[in-house]
């Protein structure tokens, strides 16, 4: 069971948080063995996944590519998704499931002995994927509860911070599911360019998980551009990521870096 704030948790229970004494523990796990790899290219919220989707599509095939001898899920947080995919990534392992068979499929993913990859919108909660079961996942997009759903309407008129925690919770839980024992491994990759910025700005989303998302991940991006001497991009890149707060002390020396050989350079 993961509880994201034991308070909320309380409330909804009904239980008076003064009765519950909190005890707080960071994964056991190296995050170092469990990566967040973010996509900035597309933006899959509402008013852009028609436009955007289309394009994302090659860098799926690129990523089943990487992984061509593993096991892994596209986790697709909407049906809509999970059915553009399997239309039109071009790999005879996809797998998906439907409202009836989801148990069948996933006993049949877990027991394969191929490097079957399934396509999913429901594999975030109650889902164990030890070892060799899962050793990459793909979010697609950021999962929201879907806003069309009266039990989601209801929660959300019963308390407003339920819908952050519950998004929070499913990536929290989508992330967690590849990585099942200490010598264990699993890659995630985040497609919708939005969930960099999600993670880091959720109150419920763990620190050593918004750690994996920082800046530090994406500095190779803005590395390349500066070892190319592209000091515009450099620019660009760094600078954007003091906006966002970075705390990768690496980010201010390259940025200063990028100023100081744009000008030799113009000299």
């Amino acid at each position: 069971l993961v509880i994201l704030d034991y308070e909320l948790f309380a409330k909804w229970l009904g239980i008076d948080p003064s009765e519950i004494y909190a005890i707080r523990r960071k994964t056991p796990f190296d995050n170092a063995r469990n990566p967040i790899i973010v996509s900035n290219e597309y933006n899959l919220s509402k008013s852009y996944i028609r436009l955007n989707a289309p394009k994302t599509i090659a860098l799926l095939e690129d990523i089943l590519s990487s992984h061509e001898n593993e096991k892994g899920i596209i986790h697709t947080v909407s049906s809509e998704c999970m059915c553009f995919i399997m239309d039109n990534v071009r790999s005879d392992r996809l797998i998906a499931h439907n409202t009836k068979n989801r148990s069948e499929i996933l006993e049949e993913f877990k027991k394969s002995d191929e490097a079957l990859v399934l396509v999913s919108p429901s594999m975030d909660e109650g889902v164990d994927l030890p070892g060799d079961e899962c050793r990459f996942q793909i979010v697609y997009k950021i999962p929201y509860p879907d806003l069309g759903s009266k039990q989601v309407k209801s929660r959300i008129a019963l308390d407003e911070e339920w819908y952050d925690y519950k998004t929070s919770l499913r990536l929290v839980q989508t992330h967690g599911s590849g990585m099942r024992f200490e010598e264990d491994y699993c890659k995630t990759s985040f497609i919708d360019n939005r969930l960099r910025n999600y993670v880091l700005t959720s109150k419920f989303i763990p620190e050593d998980l918004k750690e994996l998302v920082r800046s530090k991940a994406d500095i190779k991006e803005g590395l390349d551009y500066l070892n190319n001497s592209d000091y515009e991009n450099a620019i660009r890149f760094f600078t954007g990521l003091v906006k966002e707060d970075a705390d990768d002390f690496r980010v201010y020396l390259y940025l200063s870096r990028a100023y100081h050989e744009s000008n030799l350079y113009e000299e």
